[in-house]
């Protein structure tokens, strides 16, 4: 059985995923942008504009591709993103004794 597709970008965890949120919203044209790095500024997002759909709500945030695209940042590599396909974006965890905090990018 095939492993769906897994990527990390810095603090943002991104999956394949056979689910489909309810609530699909458009991008409207404006990037999607799916983490804001608290350190450099910098932005984890869709490299082009009307490439994908995403969904938010509950904690949870999905992106599906439109037409082959990818997750940029400026100081990581790109994450190809397929068409058609779902995926689920998640900021990653760390763990310290004091607490378990998001990462910081």
């Amino acid at each position: 059985m095939k492993k769906p597709f897994q990527a990390r970008q810095g603090d943002v965890l991104i999956t394949e995923t056979k689910n489909k949120p309810a609530g699909e919203l458009q991008s409207d044209g404006q990037p999607i942008i799916l983490a804001h790095g608290e350190v450099t500024g910098h932005c984890h997002k869709v490299s082009a504009t009307n490439a994908a759909n995403w969904w938010k709500g509950d904690g949870e945030q999905y992106v599906r591709a439109l037409v082959g695209t990818s997750v940029v940042h400026q100081e990581h590599g790109l994450i190809p993103l397929e068409k058609r396909k779902i995926y689920k974006v998640r900021r990653q965890s760390q763990y310290a004794p004091e607490e378990i905090r998001s990462v910081a990018d």
